[in-house]
Formats: structure tokens, sequence, C-alpha cells
């Protein structure tokens, strides 16, 4: 499991998570700014980032169809789940979701069955920061040895945590700031 401290370039969390999961299934993958860069120009998308009050492509945020092909295209699989509990979500952030999220199909499921995928690969976690819901940011949880770690790139930490405590939706865990999950993930498997 990659342990170092890795920080992200601005709001590339999504290429950053990607990268380490990248390098997890092949160590020889590298973790590095140039291949964080790299990816982060597959992932970031234009229409949600304008959505979004964003216009500067260096900010831009990653969308998930973006993630899914980024990943498919590394030799992952990608599959997208969400909380069956997701409910009183904002109007905006509601939208975001119906627009970016809901066309991709993804799996509802429980937290116990979100816990279980971890068996077989890591799960991408759409959260938002700082009590903002419109803040969006990706973590990387992972078992490892019969442990769960989570992988912060804004801040570089990777801190062993109960995989339950980060999967119930709009729980919240603090990394560097307070994380609420936003009850979508993807399942990164080989």
């Amino acid at each position: 499991m990659y342990t170092q401290r890795f920080i992200q370039t601005g709001n590339s969390c999504a290429a950053a998570t990607l990268m380490i999961a990248l390098h997890e299934f092949d160590p020889k993958n590298k973790v590095d700014s140039t291949t964080e860069q790299t990816l982060y120009g597959q992932t970031r998308d234009a229409g949600l980032s304008n959505a979004l009050g964003i216009f500067d492509i260096n900010n831009y945020y990653s969308s998930p169809a973006n993630i899914k092909k980024t990943a498919e295209g590394q030799g992952l699989k990608a599959a997208l789940y969400e909380k069956k509990e997701i409910q009183f979500l904002p109007a905006d952030v509601a939208g975001m979701k119906a627009n970016y999220i809901d066309p991709l199909n993804p799996r509802k499921v429980d937290t116990a069955a979100m816990k279980k995928l971890l068996d077989s690969g890591p799960l991408q976690l759409l959260v938002y920061v700082g009590g903002n819901i419109t803040t969006m940011h990706w973590l990387l949880l992972r078992k490892n040895a019969g442990a769960y770690y989570l992988y912060d790139t804004a801040f570089g930490t990777n801190t062993e945590i109960k995989a339950e405590v980060v999967l119930d939706f709009n729980a919240q865990v603090t990394t560097g700031r307070p994380n609420n999950f936003l009850g979508v993930a993807f399942h990164l498997t080989k």
C-alpha cells in the first residue's frame, strides 16, 4: 500500500487518488506530479466546472464520467455505487447528481454491501468538505491486511480508520479537515 505523502495540485483530487490506486495495483505505475497532471487532463470536465462557477481550466473539477473513462483507459474496472440512504440534498447538489452521477446508472447499495466491496478493490469516495455541501472532494479508501486506510491527497495523509464510520451517508470523518461522505463511490478493480 502506498503510504508516502503525496499532495495534489489544485482541484486534481480525483486524478491524484486514481494515480495512487493505479500504483497500488501495479507499483510500476508512478506517483508523481507528471502522472497526476496527465490523469487530471483526462478527468477534469469543463461542463461540470462551469456549472459550479469554475471557469479557469487549471481549477476544473473532475466529473464521474471522465473518472470512469480514465480509470478504464488505464486498465481498471470502475463501477459506480450509490448509497440507498441519499436524501435531503440541496437543490444545486441534487441537480449536479442528476446531471453527472445518475446518467452513469450507479448501483444502489447499503453500508454493509459497500464495505464488502473493499475486499476486492479500493473505493474512490465523493465527499464534501468543511460543511459546505457544494465543495466536492475525492478520497481513497482501501483495505490492507484486515485494516482500512483513508488517503486524502489534499493533505497527503493515509489514516487507519473504521470503514463503517466513513461509509455512512453524510458521516463526518476528519483527515486534514472535515469530510462528509456524499454516498457516491467508484469501486476500482482489475
